[in-house]
């Protein structure tokens, strides 16, 4: 997390009555993090956007923002609960709104436990309109965060599935996939068995279950439990 930050309309220092407060954007996304950041300055905020998660300690010390609004999956480097920890270990007056393709953070790195209580989610496709965003931002910031929702179109899967789910997508084999989890392959294929049955799909060869697998992952059409 070492990048110089690029700041979009930011202030030099807020000590003066008026002031407007700062939203710190995190996204990888090019277009998306600049259609954000254009909403955000339309809100009223002063506003810095960056893209990749090295840049944010160097962003956090400079730009000193009010809110963090966050991607989870930033690319090569730390991703968005990396992050999210940082700011909660060393900025924890900085809130932190995660704004995400993935319906659960379980889909893009193993949680040691539940996200903080503070810490907002939204989908992306669930801001159907800018009021969305804004009043997802407001909650944050009086420490009423919104939460994610969870959609009955989609299959769900559990965390130790999507763990199962999230390595295949990353290329590794069963047998590294049963190392990385300290368990037997024979166990793991029992685990791919259900999961392949929880996100509908045959477990036969022919049905190349493994590539829809990781197809529907890749495409975000899936919930964690």
């Amino acid at each position: 997390m070492e990048r110089e930050p690029r700041y979009v309309g930011a202030m030099a220092a807020r000590d003066t009555p008026g002031e407007a407060r700062r939203a710190l954007i995190v996204d990888d996304e090019a277009v998306f993090r600049t259609l954000v950041a254009a909403a955000v300055a339309d809100f009223g905020f002063d506003v810095a956007a960056i893209a990749s998660g090295a840049e944010v300690a160097d962003a956090l010390e400079e730009f000193d923002p009010d809110v963090v609004i966050l991607d989870l999956a930033l690319g090569e480097g730390p991703n968005g609960l990396d992050v999210l920890r940082f700011i909660e270990d060393h900025y924890d007056w900085v809130a932190v709104l995660i704004l995400s393709s993935y319906r659960s953070p379980e889909l893009v790195a193993t949680l040691d436990g539940p996200l903080n209580a503070r810490v907002g989610y939204v989908v992306k496709s669930d801001v159907v309109d800018l009021e969305v965003l804004q009043q997802a931002i407001e909650q944050t910031l009086d420490a009423e965060p919104p939460r994610r929702s969870r959609s009955s179109d989609l299959p769900t899967i559990t965390r130790s599935q999507a763990e199962v789910l999230r390595l295949m997508a990353d290329g590794l084999s069963n047998s590294a996939i049963a190392e990385r989890r300290g368990c037997s392959v024979r166990a793991l294929e029992r685990i791919i068995g259900r999961l392949y049955a929880a996100l509908g799909l045959s477990d036969g060869v022919d049905a190349n279950a493994r590539v829809n697998a990781v197809g529907i992952y890749r495409d975000r059409r899936v919930d964690v439990r």
